[in-house]
């Protein structure tokens, strides 16, 4: 009768083990985000301190840096470009059970145009 005992015991404890494996497997949880950014990008609090008329091209390129692109039009105004992308690549894993990733790519474009050295107006495209 021990005999037949100690099977059932040894019968239930590798159950138990293997029931007790397969939920911890599952309690490993992963995730990674990684951002990049590229080109040139503008705060919009930067953004909120440029008056048209008032705001001088020398203080856009002190504050805002050199543009990504420049423009002269007929009447001699300058529009300047300040463009950037960004992507954001996350990605998550449940050990053993599930696994994911998602890549979001935005990006943008400021113009600030200039005339005789002052901004006339900016804008986002």
């Amino acid at each position: 009768m021990s005999l037949g005992n100690s099977g059932w015991i040894r019968g239930c404890g590798i159950a138990c083990c293997g029931l007790l494996l397969g939920i911890c497997s599952g309690c490993l949880v992963a995730s990674d985000t990684h951002q990049t950014r590229s080109g040139t990008y503008v705060a919009p609090s930067t953004l909120q301190q440029i008056h048209p008329q008032q705001t001088t091209q020398d203080w856009v390129q002190k504050v805002m840096g050199n543009p990504t692109g420049k423009d002269v039009l007929a009447d001699n105004s300058e529009i300047w470009r300040y463009s950037y992308s960004e992507k954001t690549t996350s990605s998550g894993a449940v050990f053993l059970v599930f696994a994911g990733s998602d890549v979001k790519e935005t990006g943008g474009t400021i113009f600030v145009q200039f005339k005789d050295g002052v901004v006339t107006n900016y804008w986002k495209g």
